[in-house]
């Protein structure tokens, strides 16, 4: 939702990822990756107000997941490649199997949780959207379906599994310390 409780929706097809505003019908998608390969699109709104799109690309040269700010009217700047998600020349990345990890978090901020390394995770990452390197990264070899939540204290929660083992990780109120949970 809009901070003005407009719903904002997003999805991805082989034909394209769009983002719509609102429920009009007659009021036009945001195109932001045409024509193909960008999937599992999720979308985050930061306290400004600035809607975030986060999403899994398997583009030539353009694989892993990336995050692009939209706005009723268009895209707004560049799209940002999630750090460390792919290797080196963007070629190969592991598919997320869910909705882009993207989250705003309480306090200020847009944050995505991510798995890196390839042809396995080795990390699991918490990113916030635009810095120049992850905030958190935690040593999980193996790791698979990252996820994240934001707690209403700042506080975001980072979720895995590995083979039968579901793994948790809290950060601090200012979202740069983390915890392992379990």
């Amino acid at each position: 939702m809009a901070t003005d409780g407009t719903p904002i929706s997003a999805w991805g097809t082989t034909l394209g990822t769009r983002v719509h505003f609102g429920t009009n019908p007659h009021q036009s998608d945001v195109t932001v990756q045409t024509p193909c390969c960008g999937y599992s699109p999720d979308v985050a709104v930061d306290t400004g107000g600035q809607a975030y799109v986060g999403w899994y690309s398997n583009a030539d040269n353009e694989a892993g997941p990336y995050v692009q700010a939209v706005s009723p009217g268009g895209l707004v700047g560049g799209k940002l490649h999630v750090l460390g998600s792919a290797t080196a020349d963007r070629k190969h990345a592991l598919s997320i199997d869910q909705r882009a990890a993207i989250v705003a978090r309480a306090g200020g901020g847009v944050y995505v949780g991510y798995g890196s390394g390839y042809p396995t995770f080795t990390t699991v990452n918490i990113w916030r959207v635009g810095s120049a390197a992850p905030s958190i990264r935690i040593a999980a070899r193996g790791a698979q379906d990252v996820n994240l939540a934001a707690g209403p204290d700042g506080r975001l929660w980072l979720m895995w599994h590995t083979s039968d083992r579901l793994n948790l990780a809290r950060t601090n109120r200012a979202a740069h310390a983390s915890a392992r949970c379990a």
